[in-house]
């Protein structure tokens, strides 16, 4: 599916229309929720990622970026960014998957897979 584009038209990179914004959310958290299954399934068969929760959550918020960034949106015909990406940014949005998706996710999990496996 390389180079699919779910845009009917081109439109100005400025333009927001309603219906792209409603299915850029849809989209987005259709994602988040498949990594978080993918990850929830992963640990529930590998006992590592529920043992090391801090060490699994920065594992899986790393590969969520690389995947994410270097093969899921090349893929997609989103246009790039006119400006080339700073290593600021690079950086403020590992940190971000890192520590506000991957570790509480993990973390998450660890708890629910205590409850769910007693002992």
């Amino acid at each position: 599916m390389a180079g699919v584009s779910i845009h009917r038209h081109r439109a100005n990179r400025n333009e927001v229309l309603p219906e792209r914004l409603g299915l850029g959310v849809a989209i987005h958290y259709a994602i988040a929720l498949t990594w978080t299954a993918i990850f929830y399934l992963a640990a529930m068969r590998g006992a590592f990622l529920v043992r090391r929760p801090i060490v699994s959550g920065l594992v899986y918020g790393l590969i969520v970026y690389l995947v994410v960034n270097f093969i899921v949106l090349p893929m997609t015909g989103v246009p790039h960014p006119r400006a080339a990406i700073t290593i600021a940014a690079r950086i403020n949005a590992v940190l971000a998957l890192l520590f506000c998706i991957g570790i509480p996710i993990s973390l998450l999990t660890q708890r629910t897979a205590d409850r769910a496996i007693p002992g």
